[in-house]
């Protein structure tokens, strides 16, 4: 296939993925995603049809772009978008967490004093003690 190295490597950025959260979303290793997007032609490796559909879905970029060779590809916006290092989508993928933990202990907080002040009814503190239950599990 030609370009798909290109391509892959296009369509996970703009999905703004890591080449270890693309593989952890397909279940993969990340050394399988480096050898798909590998530039020298000897190194690479292209993967199985079923796994591009999955990497399709995973990115919102219809699988039959990757696998048409004469689909359009434009490599100068890989070019443009070339400053997104694996290392810059690591720590914007971080930082997006950390905001999302932040929020989450805010309402925490907000829940606790509800249910200190008296603002909470029982059957609330008991459903959000069992969500908290449930939740320990998934994790």
């Amino acid at each position: 296939m030609k370009n798909f190295w290109q391509k892959v490597r296009a369509a996970r950025v703009a999905a703004g993925l890591t080449q270890a959260q693309l593989a952890e979303k397909l279940g993969i290793s990340r050394t399988s995603v480096i050898m798909w997007e590998q530039q020298e032609e000897s190194k690479r490796s292209v993967p199985r049809k079923p796994t591009i559909q999955m990497v399709s879905q995973i990115t919102g970029v219809p699988a039959d772009w990757f696998l048409d060779d004469d689909a359009e590809f434009n490599p100068a916006w890989l070019k443009s978008n070339a400053e997104y290092s694996d290392e810059d989508l690591e720590r914007i993928a971080k930082y997006e967490r950390k905001e999302e933990l932040l929020e989450a202990k805010e309402s925490l907080m907000d829940l606790y004093d509800m249910a200190t002040e008296g603002k909470m009814s029982k059957e609330s503190a008991q459903l959000i003690t069992l969500l908290s239950k449930i939740l320990k599990k998934v994790e």
